[in-house]
């Protein structure tokens, strides 16, 4: 799976919606171009018809697998907590009682 911004999908979508506007808006009044007017005419209804897809698509959460952080050594001051999904330790000072991070950096599990 590919994820996507439709956010910035949808902006470009307006843009490209507009630029077909202003375009049959220009020679609407032509009569010598009445072909290009059609094809602007239905390029511009493809365009609206995108937009409202990309605007009503549903969105989705990302999978993520769950972890949790554990404790796996006390060395100098510093303690060691490993991601349960990776392996990967993590190591943070003691006057914390465990990793700040909701994800894991390394592997991006769901911490919380």
């Amino acid at each position: 799976m590919r994820l996507i911004d439709a956010d910035a999908l949808y902006e470009r979508a307006c843009e490209l919606e507009a630029q077909a506007l202003e375009y049959v808006g220009k020679i609407i009044h032509d009569d010598e171009k009445i072909e290009e007017w059609r094809k602007w005419s239905a390029i511009l209804n493809e365009r609206t018809a995108f937009k409202h897809d990309v605007y009503d698509a549903p969105t989705i959460e990302p999978e993520r697998e769950k972890g949790e952080w554990k404790p796996f050594d006390l060395t100098w001051g510093r303690s060691v907590y490993s991601c349960t999904a990776c392996g990967e330790a993590m190591d943070i000072p003691t006057e914390m009682s465990k990793p700040i991070y909701n994800f894991c950096p390394n592997c991006g599990a769901d911490m919380r």
